[in-house]
């Protein structure tokens, strides 16, 4: 297993948070896999990612567990920790602006990290630099190694930030929102460059993206997080074509696709604040399907072929249909039903 996340609960400081940023998410990432990790903004999407990397704000309380390659992130020493982040991890943000320097060279920035955390000698980080530049797909790199930021396409830049991160050829690599702000076209040219290294290196890849297509045409396996918990886990094709949470169909729903016939239809309602503290599903509020037990029993995550939805109708089978349509009476045939397992 590359990357092992379990029961991991993040909670941040501030008298305001009343519920954690994270809460008993699980997931996992084999070599040569893509995972993805979607939802709506706030949805504990990136602090999962960057909790692999214990990137977490000061003061942060965090339970559970997240291993990469058997080593525990969140027990790492210092030592460790800067061996993960420097060689086997790397991680790509949403906007290659507000990684790069605007007053240094590219090639500066492309060959900072080879230099201090692996001690390359300065002529062959820039052999490798260059490389890098004509791998990830950039013509004339010797000409892009000596310029700016403000010289270079969002597009290319885009390819600049994944050539650094692949660099130190990482084990796994942590994509957040790496292709967001690209139009269509370039988007693809980028996932195309990302799909051959992966399947070169035989790296994994946590994918985490707002557009579910994206997801379903890209990774193999998909998490759908709402609130900081993940809903529903599957099998990304199965995912797309047979979605079994209420959240999922809504977020196809609000991009059906070109191919569709069908009007976006938003979701009603907002994603709850930190300050929401809720004891049922936390998509109750705006879930079009909720029953009154929805807002007093948590779903657990009830197995499927492919994966698992935390979903209080998804426990029809295990109860019956009438128990959990009673409502409340069906929230505490479950509640007993999982005290006896």
């Amino acid at each position: 297993m590359l990357l092992d996340i379990e029961n991991l609960t993040v909670a941040l400081p501030g008298a305001e948070t009343r519920r954690p940023v994270l809460d008993e998410v699980a997931l996992t990432v084999e070599p040569g896999e893509v995972v993805g990790l979607v939802g709506e903004s706030g949805s504990g999407k990136s602090t999962t990612a960057r909790a692999v990397l214990r990137l977490l704000p000061e003061g942060a309380s965090v339970r559970g567990r997240a291993s990469v390659g058997g080593t525990d992130v969140l027990a790492a020493s210092p030592a460790e920790l800067t061996e993960l982040r420097s060689r086997r991890v790397s991680m790509v943000f949403q906007d290659p602006r507000s990684v790069l320097n605007p007053v240094r060279r590219v090639g500066d920035f492309l060959t900072e990290r080879l230099i201090l955390a692996l001690g390359t000698p300065k002529a062959e980080a820039r052999a490798k630099a260059l490389d890098l530049m004509t791998e990830v797909g950039l013509n004339r790199p010797e000409e892009r190694f000596r310029q700016y930021p403000h010289e270079m396409s969002g597009g290319m830049l885009q390819r600049v930030v994944l050539a650094a991160a692949l660099a130190t050829e990482p084990e796994l690599l942590l994509a957040d929102e790496a292709t967001s702000a690209l139009d269509a076209t370039t988007q693809a040219e980028v996932l195309s460059v990302l799909r051959d290294l992966r399947e070169s290196r035989g790296m994994g890849v946590l994918f985490i993206t707002h557009d579910l297509h994206l997801a379903a045409a890209y990774c193999h396996r998909v998490h759908v997080m709402y609130a900081g918990r993940v809903v529903e886990s599957r099998e990304a094709s199965a995912l797309f074509a047979d979605p079994r949470h209420p959240y999922t169909r809504g977020l196809i729903a609000c991009n059906p696709g070109l191919d569709s016939d069908l009007a976006p239809e938003p979701i009603p309602g907002s994603p709850p604040s930190l300050s929401t503290a809720f004891d049922g599903c936390p998509f109750a509020p705006r879930c079009p399907e909720a029953i009154d037990a929805c807002t007093t029993w948590r779903p657990r995550t009830h197995a499927l072929p492919d994966g698992g939805v935390a979903c209080l109708r998804a426990e029809r089978e295990d109860v019956g249909a009438e128990a959990v349509d009673a409502g409340t009476e069906g929230a505490d045939a479950l509640r007993r039903d999982e005290e006896t397992r």
